[in-house]
């Protein structure tokens, strides 16, 4: 039985975090081959799986229509490793410039990926004429290289790329093409451009990523090169170097510790490794390192260099306020002469560029050196200043062994008319109409715009005026008509509907899509880890079950029965007093009813612990308490002596106050009521 795979898009941006390995990979001259990413992968967990996806995006990255597919039965991998390997690949081919930083797969109902749906820029025969300028401009940045240094190499490019770009946020910037063909790159750009340089003069070259502090003090995301020169690492940041109207050498060929002063790795940086080499360092090879400012250094700069360079490992500012200070001194050691002086300087990280004017009229000398059978000599008249470096008049004298030619394009030598084999002539793209070596004229079809709203040329990338791009939604990011990036970053509107919500014990399911062009995706929710208790006292999650310490039931006291958070009855004993007629409780403090006993209504003392009271006044010989004295009260006297079981109220029989009760209070009451004149006490 065929198991259905369920495929979604997940639609993400290719972003700059990964750098490649630590571990050399040999590089194939011919073709799209393996790279340094590929050596780290075989360095991660489940690298067999990871090697073998790698292996198949590669093999298809030369096309630009179709699916990667990317499932196996064995070597499986998750859409994260998958999007790792991705860029990793991407990272290892600089010139694979129309793989789009957007993409999709098809993910099976188990999690692994199965296919990679790339967003391709260009193809058909506006791929191939990319492919071809790019390759051209190339040959032609490296053609003349055979023979040089790795270092004169790494410099050489170094300046070219800084030359041909601008830093611009336009075209293809992220990419070699970018840089290269169209002039226009970011950090990312750059760094994918000098690496493909560097790789086609078989310089080992890798493309780092991370971070840095820019040259106004923002800390940017950014991306710059690892390069080996004969043997030793270094980094080489050829964005930072290129600044307007100066080129540093900053950041060409310096080690770990001086990249990291303002640039921070990211991902991986653990398979990197550590950048030690100084021999291939500009500064180190021309002795142009110092600490404190010395005059030697700023005379030695400034006689033997058109461009008067200074790396400063102390206090830049200091150096700056003592060549300031001293510079009458330096234009004297110059052997200057007299006239207003003026320096200006341009700086970037540790490099101070110097350049020292003085109102002068220059004083030519000619110098001449002399050809030799392997190269050519000249005469030239230079300014006997020795910090002007000003020349006027340089005159080429030819070889005398070798053949002359006007140009690379000319087959005749101009001296014994030998024919020699010359290439085609060259030039930049389909548009250019004088080749580059010679300046001969061709007829050409014309520039070449494939939209209505293209603004470049394809062939050449010369800039034209356009009605604008076009856009479906709000929220487009591209052109419908070009696929051409929107320069305002357009963003998409996102509203949330809750398919599964997420408890603490599962994971929910929402759907986010654009209000405006339905563009969105399904997005796993993470658990809520609130769990549901039926109080506080609740032990058990209602939803997930998870058991939870509480600090038990909470009562006011000890005969209090129920819980104060749950509300759960507890048997609970009898309340504590110490006494029998105690009225508070001991554990509690509730309060009963008077528990004293008494022999009758006027006995004040408690029977069980003494207890004294007071008892409400009476009206002598009101013995029944209605607030009269009559014959009632005399007979319940009478009855009361013949022991009679009836209540009286034995203070008010007292009549005569001798503290009894007997015949005599009956007599004294009886004459009271016969109208006597008795007082009853």
């Amino acid at each position: 039985m065929k198991k259905r795979i369920l495929a979604w898009l997940l639609t993400l941006a290719m972003l700059l975090t990964l750098l490649p390995v630590g571990v050399m990979a040999q590089e194939s001259s011919a073709g799209i081959s393996g790279g340094y990413g590929r050596s780290v992968l075989a360095r991660m967990e489940n690298s067999d799986a990871l090697v073998y996806v790698y292996d198949k995006i590669e093999a298809a990255l030369d096309t630009a229509t179709g699916n990667i597919e990317v499932g196996h039965p064995t070597h499986k991998v998750t859409w994260e490793e998958l999007c790792t390997v991705y860029n990793l690949v991407l990272s290892d081919h600089p010139e694979v410039f129309w793989h789009d930083n957007r993409y999709s797969g098809a993910v099976s109902p188990d999690g692994y990926a199965v296919a990679l749906i790339p967003t391709y820029l260009m193809s058909g025969k506006e791929l191939q004429t990319a492919k071809a300028a790019l390759e051209d401009k190339v040959t032609r940045l490296t053609a003349d290289l055979g023979g040089k240094s790795d270092y004169e190499k790494s410099r050489i490019l170094h300046d070219r790329l800084a030359a041909e770009t601008v830093y611009v946020q336009q075209g293809l910037h992220q990419t070699a093409y970018g840089a290269l063909v169209q002039g226009y790159a970011v950090c990312a750009g750059y760094a994918h451009a000098y690496e493909l340089l560097m790789k086609r003069v078989g310089i080992p070259t890798w493309y780092v990523t991370g971070d840095s502090v820019s040259p106004s003090g923002t800390v940017v995301p950014h991306a710059w090169n690892l390069v080996q020169l004969d043997g030793e690492w270094y980094y080489t940041d050829v964005t930072w170097d290129d600044q307007e109207n100066n080129t540093f050498y900053a950041y060409l060929n310096v080690t770990t510790d001086q990249i990291t002063e303002d640039h921070t790795f990211g991902d991986y940086s653990e398979y990197l490794p550590v950048a030690n080499g100084t021999r291939d360092n500009y500064f180190v090879i021309y002795d142009l390192q110092r600490e404190t400012y010395d005059i030697d250094t700023v005379v030695h700069i400034l006689r033997d260099f058109s461009v008067a360079r200074v790396y400063i490992t102390g206090d830049k500012k200091a150096f700056l306020n003592e060549l300031s200070a001293h510079l009458w001194d330096v234009m004297e050691a110059l052997h200057a002469p007299p006239g207003a002086v003026s320096y200006k300087y341009s700086s970037l990280g540790h490099e101070v560029i110097l350049k020292i004017t003085m109102e002068h009229e220059c004083q030519y000398e000619l110098q001449t050196v002399e050809p030799t059978c392997r190269e050519d000599g000249y005469a030239v008249e230079i300014c006997s200043y020795e910090f002007c470096h000003n020349e006027q008049n340089r005159v080429t004298l030819p070889t005398t062994g070798e053949h002359i030619y006007d140009n690379d394009c000319d087959d005749t030598c101009n001296s014994c008319g030998e024919q020699r084999s010359v290439a085609d002539h060259v030039y930049d793209n389909a548009c250019d109409p004088d080749c580059n070596l010679c300046g001969a004229f061709r007829e050409t079809e014309g520039h070449d715009y494939p939209y209505s709203c293209s603004s470049y040329c394809s062939y050449c990338g010369l800039e034209r005026e356009t009605a604008g791009h076009v856009y479906q939604y709000p929220c487009s990011t591209r052109c419908r008509e070009c696929g051409a990036l929107r320069p305002d970053e357009a963003m998409h509107e996102h509203r949330e509907t809750v398919i599964t919500p997420a408890t603490c014990g599962k994971e929910g399911l929402s759907r986010f899509a654009c209000i405006y062009c339905g563009d969105g995706f399904t997005m796993i929710t993470p658990m809520t880890l609130q769990h549901v208790y039926d109080n506080d006292c609740d032990k058990e999650c209602n939803v997930c079950y998870m058991m939870r310490a509480v600090k038990g039931h909470v009562y006011d006291h000890d005969c209090d029965a129920d819980c104060n958070s749950c509300g759960q009855i507890r048997t609970v004993g009898d309340h504590v007093y110490d006494t029998v007629c105690d009225s508070d409780c001991n554990s509690c403090g509730a309060v009963r009813e008077d528990v004293h006993v008494y022999d009758d209504e006027q006995d004040i003392d408690c029977n069980e612990c003494g207890a004294v009271r007071e008892i409400a006044a009476h009206t002598p010989g009101d013995l029944n308490g209605d607030g009269e004295v009559n014959v009632r009260d005399l007979g319940l006297l009478q009855q009361y002596l013949n022991d009679w079981d009836v209540t009286i109220n034995l203070a008010a029989a007292d009549v005569t106050g001798d503290d009894e009760v007997n015949v005599r209070d009956y007599g004294l009451l009886q004459q009271y009521l016969n109208d006597w004149d008795v007082v009853l006490k």
